[in-house]
């Protein structure tokens, strides 16, 4: 009964913390959608790594046997924050440090990266930016540069002209590219 109640904490514990990083607030979470797969992910890495610490135990022979099972399987997954893969690892760390015992590090780590992640993307949404091309093709090449110019000073884009192609003849079009980054 006692390592029932052992090993249920120690899970539990591991999927609490993972959770509270993987569930985070966050300032872009209107812009950018989560994949909730990820979050998911992380919160089973972690359990996976209680579990597994719990299985090891003091055996090396165990540990490389589950290593060596472990590196057949392939981890792919579309994550457009590369911030998540280094939650999914701290996930990983909090899982290891509960399967051993230590759940005041996985705590500790929990809060501390909580912390270091609201610090680092306190003001991400400012210094986000996308950039693109933009052609456009036309028969009045300076009417539509002031246009285009009038347009990204209204929207405080930067942008740079790369190529102008005028119209060779009449009724021909001509083109335009800018390099444009947007906030």
């Amino acid at each position: 009964l006692m390592t029932f109640a052992t090993v249920t904490v120690r899970l539990t514990l591991a999927a609490l913390l993972s959770a509270m990083l993987a569930f985070r607030p966050r300032r872009l979470s209107h812009s950018i959608k989560r994949n909730p797969f990820v979050a998911q992910t992380q919160i089973l890495m972690a359990v996976v790594a209680s579990a597994l610490m719990m299985v090891v135990g003091d055996s090396a022979a165990r540990a490389f046997g589950i290593f060596a099972a472990a590196s057949l399987v392939r981890f792919r997954t579309n994550i457009k924050d590369p911030k998540e893969i280094t939650v999914l690892l701290v996930s990983l760390a909090i899982g290891l440090a509960t399967g051993v015992g230590r759940w005041e590090l996985g705590v500790i780590l929990t809060f501390f990266v909580l912390l270091l992640l609201w610090g680092l993307e306190y003001r991400e949404r400012e210094q986000v930016t996308r950039s693109m091309e933009l052609t456009v093709k036309t028969r009045n090449i300076g009417t539509t540069q002031d246009a285009l110019l009038q347009l990204f000073r209204r929207y405080d884009f930067v942008a740079e002209m790369r190529t102008i192609d005028r119209p060779d003849g009449e009724g021909e079009t001509g083109c335009v590219i800018y390099n444009v980054n947007m906030g």
